[in-house]
């Protein structure tokens, strides 16, 4: 591996390139035509430069890596049928005009086949413009949404091992694989990103309990699991818990996020398939009596008991203590009765 200066780098490979060209201008295969040989000079000037190095990349203020590659320059043509030349199967040239079917086929120094000069230059030709397709908006839109589900992600497990004050926006983007802009470009703050991580946690371990296997249409059973996902989630992850509530006690108050109005929306379905009869005001009022229970099981020093809290919201919606999971136990059975 040889590193060079940026313009001493391009320097070295338009000098290997055109050396190169001139040495395959000189020893043109017989029978080759004007054109076709322009072309051929072409993909052994691109080869000349491939064997000075196969990477070429600029890093920072101009730094060039090459990846060096020895080999023997060719023998002189020694007469139709018996010269033997490398190539480089690429190339920018349109298809060639019939006569090409006449030239001689290519081959590489391991004796495997190109192929002959115009068709290596079409299939090239071919594969550079189906590289140069833009993406659908389809595609870019699966693309940002794959990021941004990344920096939520690692948002999570970063707080949950370093706490939010010990976590930061460059650490976020490290562990999501992303460049720190990216980080500004999809959320404001590390606040408001955070919140967006938090609801979007809420909105998969509440569905999962959701859709878990026995599955049920059983609204008040649903409305169980539903209230011990979200007190198991608070044991599970007491640190992230802690710093979503102490921030949505903030002048901001919850982010109006994609993340939180899918939360909601799940929330809401659960309380019309539990059967409320007033949804615009059970569902708030079941989202204060969790976000209560969450408090009181994560207040330092006075927290109280996990299962007293259950019974109590169980009763409150006349719930079986039967259903659904109790956090920290194996899910129960419903009572045949």
């Amino acid at each position: 591996m040889l590193t060079v200066g940026g313009p001493l780098g391009l320097a070295l490979l338009v000098t290997a390139h055109g050396r190169a060209m001139r040495s395959a201008r000189e020893n043109l295969p017989t029978g080759m035509g004007e054109a076709d040989g322009e072309r051929f000079a072409l993909a052994e000037g691109i080869n000349g430069a491939f064997q000075l190095g196969s990477v070429f990349a600029v890093i920072g203020p101009a730094v060039a890596v090459f990846a060096v590659r020895a080999r023997p320059r060719p023998p002189a043509d020694t007469g139709r049928g018996g010269w033997h030349k490398r190539a480089v199967c690429l190339g920018r040239s349109p298809a060639s005009p019939k006569t090409d079917s006449a030239l001689p086929r290519l081959t590489r120094p391991d004796g495997a086949g190109c192929g002959d000069v115009p068709s290596i230059l079409a299939r090239s030709q071919s594969t550079q413009e189906s590289s140069m397709v833009p993406r659908s908006a389809s595609v870019n839109e699966e693309l940002r949404r794959r990021s941004r589900e990344r920096l939520l992600q690692a948002t999570v497990d970063l707080v949950d091992e370093r706490g939010f004050d010990g976590t930061t926006l460059a650490d976020i983007a490290d562990r999501a694989g992303a460049a720190r802009g990216l980080v500004s470009y999809y959320f404001p703050g590390k606040r408001p990103m955070f919140q967006s991580a938090v609801h979007r946690l809420m909105h998969r371990t509440l569905q999962a309990a959701l859709e878990r296997e026995p599955r049920t249409d059983d609204g008040r059973e649903l409305l169980a699991r539903a209230i011990d996902a979200v007190l198991g989630l608070t044991v599970d992850h007491p640190v992230v818990m802690r710093a979503h509530m102490a921030g949505i006690l903030q002048a901001e108050g919850f982010v109006q996020c994609a993340e939180q109005q899918r939360l909601a929306e799940l929330l809401r379905e659960t309380m019309v398939r539990y059967g409320s009869d007033d949804v615009d005001s059970d569902y708030p009022l079941l989202r204060a009596l969790m976000m209560g229970a969450v408090f009181a099981i994560l207040l330092p020093g006075a927290g109280m008991p996990l299962t007293s809290l259950r019974d109590e919201l169980f009763q409150r919606f006349g719930l079986d203590t039967s259903y659904a999971a109790p956090p920290g136990g194996e899910p129960a059975r419903r009572n045949a009765s």
